[in-house]
């Protein structure tokens, strides 16, 4: 049942109580965004490699060195290199919904604040901080290594996509130039 109070009027439970599902809901898109974000890739991912294995056949084939691939060979160049940018920009894209999500966490962790600390507390890790978390009467202090900093999914995704370009700029050099 939706609340239908008017602003003014609800009290502070009652935005505690919204923050909290607005942070369940920004939590749960996160995670959904998060996995179709891996799903696209990993669908990217086997096109271009099947795209990828065929230029491969078609360069060591005896047709290939007779010319009769050379036209099959830009044909899956080009395209290859179509569907790169293509999944540059829907993994940049998805990626970027994935970082709303999670600021749109953060942003309702500031109400739920004595109780809830993970995405800001994750911020701060990714950042390379260190962050203490108790449990029990225990505190672990853990923070992310450099390396880790540095080599983030975003990041590798997107190297992944562009060493796929490159092979297909290199069929298509080697097909021109034989």
């Amino acid at each position: 049942m939706a609340n239908t109070k008017p602003a003014a009027n609800r009290n502070a439970s009652d935005r505690k109580e919204d923050a909290r599902v607005g942070y369940q809901v920004a939590v749960s898109l996160w995670t959904y965004e998060g996995e179709q974000n891996w799903a696209r890739f990993n669908v990217m991912l086997v096109a271009n490699s099947i795209i990828i294995a065929v230029l491969g056949l078609a360069a060591t084939s005896q047709l290939s060195n007779q010319g009769s691939l050379g036209p099959l060979s830009v044909v899956l160049s080009v395209v290859g290199l179509l569907l790169s940018a293509a999944w540059f920009l829907i993994t940049v894209r998805g990626f970027d919904y994935q970082k709303y999500y999670i600021v749109s966490a953060r942003e309702m962790e500031q109400y739920l604040q004595e109780t809830v600390k993970t995405a800001s507390r994750g911020k701060l890790f990714a950042d390379g901080q260190p962050v203490d978390i108790k449990i029990g009467e225990q505190t672990e202090r853990v923070q992310m290594s450099w390396l880790s900093r540095r080599a983030s999914a975003a990041r590798l995704a997107k190297v992944v996509i562009v060493l796929f370009a490159i092979l297909y700029i290199l069929a298509l050099i080697q097909v021109l130039l034989n």
